[in-house]
């Protein structure tokens, strides 16, 4: 028994949905990937970042060195004069 044309219809409407969202995600599975592999190929090949910009936020006792950038930041925001420092709004 053959099956009704309607049938048959949405059968190939359904198909070809199919292949149209293959054809859009394989490339962006594929940018993806290639992406993905970009990023670990530069954080492994890449130069470490000083011991500065990370330790603060993950160890509880931090290096001597740590601690003079966070003292000289400090220091250096502190001795502004009040009329150097711009506001958000330029006042």
């Amino acid at each position: 028994m053959l099956a009704p044309k309607s049938v048959k219809v949405a059968v190939m409407q359904m198909m070809m949905s199919v292949v149209v969202l293959i054809a859009i995600f394989i490339p962006l599975i594929i940018f993806g990937l290639g992406f993905f592999i970009g990023v670990m190929i530069a954080v492994y090949v890449g130069e470490k970042p000083p011991l500065e910009a990370y330790e603060p936020y993950f160890e509880a006792n931090i290096s001597p060195s740590t601690e003079k950038t966070i003292t000289a930041v400090r220091n250096d925001y502190q001795e502004q004069p009040e009329e150097t420092i711009q506001t958000v709004s330029g006042k």
